[in-house]
């Protein structure tokens, strides 16, 4: 039998570092983005209208063997804040700032157990909540089975739809191998591009070696990724306060941790491209790319460059893959080797609120499929553009 406990302050939720990692570590879902680092960083600065929900599992020798990463975040759907919703969500989702493959860590062996003993946990708190929305997680997941089976069991309205795509490069474990395959030929077009740069500008990558360079590289970052924004009509998602704050915090933690590599293309002394990307657990994030879309660079498709030197760094320490984010651009799939698909849980009670809220998954859903049908595709670009830019895209 297992024993849930609520983490509801700030100060357990640090507390729980050493041992938070320590399951992570032997789950099936270690990612950086499900790190205590990363997610209580992000409590920190977007955890406002929420509050805490995070349920951790515990065996009789009071060994932590699951956590529920959670929290409770207050919506309101109609003016003067009528119809208010409590929904339970994964801490790192929901703003501007989200996070990617999310899950529930669990050490290997007490899946039944442990979800068994959130749901008893969930139920008996429902006073508190009026839905559970979980998204982006893998399709793949141990845990979509559990979530299914046990909503059913509790007599809770259960749906899911697939949600977006990721690709991802399975890593040769040599440059020289990178060069020929699958990218020889784009290799040949990186290599063109390459000497017409340093044949037309004094070129340079210049990586950010220095826990005292952070904050001027996010703030340089900062300015490439919102003229390249502002260019396309739509806001850059670093035209957040917020988002600038939280990644000037999370670079320093995971500089010193050794999970960061950050690094500019330089041309006659200015910086005209980056790359920001997270390293972990032998797996790549390529969490964000700028480049200046100024014309006198157009031909040197400098984005691509910055890409193509970011692989070629995962390789040389030894990661095993390299993750390309968020939707399946032209440009990630001359990388991709594979495509992880993630989901989005939605589970009701069989209330009037609980049915409305699932059912907006549905209707939601199929106006957005239905707009994709009949606008053009630079419309839907732009609406997604003006609407929200959370995607974990490299070409930010």
């Amino acid at each position: 039998m297992l024993n849930i406990r609520l983490i509801n302050t700030s100060t357990e939720f640090e507390k729980l570092r050493d041992d938070w990692a320590d399951t992570l570590g032997k789950s099936a879902v270690d990612t950086i983005y499900l790190t205590n680092e990363w997610l209580y960083t992000w409590w920190q600065i977007y955890g406002d209208n929420s509050e805490l929900f995070i349920l951790t599992a515990r065996d009789d020798d009071e060994s932590l063997v699951g956590i529920a990463p959670l929290m409770i975040k207050k919506y309101s759907f109609l003016p003067s804040r009528r119809f208010p919703v409590r929904q339970i969500q994964f801490l790192g989702v929901g703003n501007v700032c989200s996070s990617d493959h999310m899950d529930f860590i669990i050490k290997k062996g007490v899946e039944e157990g442990f979800f068994n003993a959130v749901f008893d946990f969930i139920i008996k708190s429902r006073d508190r909540w009026d839905t559970i929305k979980l998204t982006y997680i893998n399709e793949d997941s141990d845990s979509i089975p559990y979530l299914q089976r046990h909503s059913e069991e509790h007599g809770l309205i259960y749906k899911h739809e697939n949600l977006t795509k990721s690709p991802f490069i399975k890593l040769p474990k040599r440059v020289q191998e990178y060069n020929e395959g699958k990218w020889k030929k784009l290799q040949k077009e990186m290599g063109k591009y390459t000497r017409r740069l340093h044949r037309d500008f004094d070129a340079r990558c210049d990586v950010v070696d220095s826990a005292d360079k952070l904050e001027d590289s996010i703030d340089e970052l900062t300015r490439i990724n919102r003229k390249r924004w502002n260019q396309k009509g739509t806001k850059s998602s670093f035209s957040s306060q917020k988002m600038t704050l939280f990644h000037k915090k999370i670079s320093k933690i995971f500089f010193e941790k050794g999970w960061l590599d950050f690094c500019f293309m330089n041309l006659d002394g200015r910086n005209v491209a980056c790359f920001y990307n997270f390293i972990y657990k032998e797996r790549d994030y390529g969490y964000l790319a700028a480049f200046d879309p100024s014309p006198v660079y157009s031909r040197y498709s400098i984005g691509m460059l910055m890409i193509n030197h970011g692989v070629e760094r995962a390789i040389k320490q030894e990661c095993r893959e390299f993750d390309l984010g968020r939707g399946v651009d032209k440009y990630k799939m001359r990388y991709a080797t594979d495509v992880n698909e993630s989901v989005s849980v939605r589970i009701g009670r069989k209330n009037p609120k609980g049915i409305l809220m699932t059912s907006i998954l549905d209707v939601g859903s199929s106006l957005k499929n239905f707009m994709i049908w009949i606008l053009p595709e630079e419309i839907i670009n732009k609406i997604k553009g003006r609407v929200i830019d959370t995607d974990l895209s490299v070409f930010k």
